[in-house]
């Protein structure tokens, strides 16, 4: 997750100018319909292609590194342990 947010600042970092400049005609366009939605968010673009390369990623891994990810430490692997054994005294 923190990757995904220092993505997308250093894409907003990257296209400040037009990015700013679009999200004031877009609050000057809903001022003059009495409404703001997200409708053509100039952020936005970049958001999906950071979630896209993210899932990408994670598409692409093997089956190893996938049980990595989800694998227990040891430390948790005791915790469990020990609360096993408290639920069954």
């Amino acid at each position: 997750m923190e990757e995904t947010l220092k993505s997308i600042d250093v894409a907003y970092q990257n296209n400040k100018k037009k990015i700013e400049a679009e999200i004031f005609e877009l609050a000057l366009k809903g001022i003059e319909k009495g409404r703001m939605d997200y409708a053509n968010d100039p952020i936005l673009p970049y958001v999906i292609e950071t979630i896209n390369k993210t899932v990408d990623r994670f598409s692409n891994i093997s089956k190893e590194e996938q049980e990595k990810l989800v694998a227990l430490t040891e430390d948790q692997l005791t915790s469990l342990r020990n609360l096993d054994n408290r639920a069954l005294d």
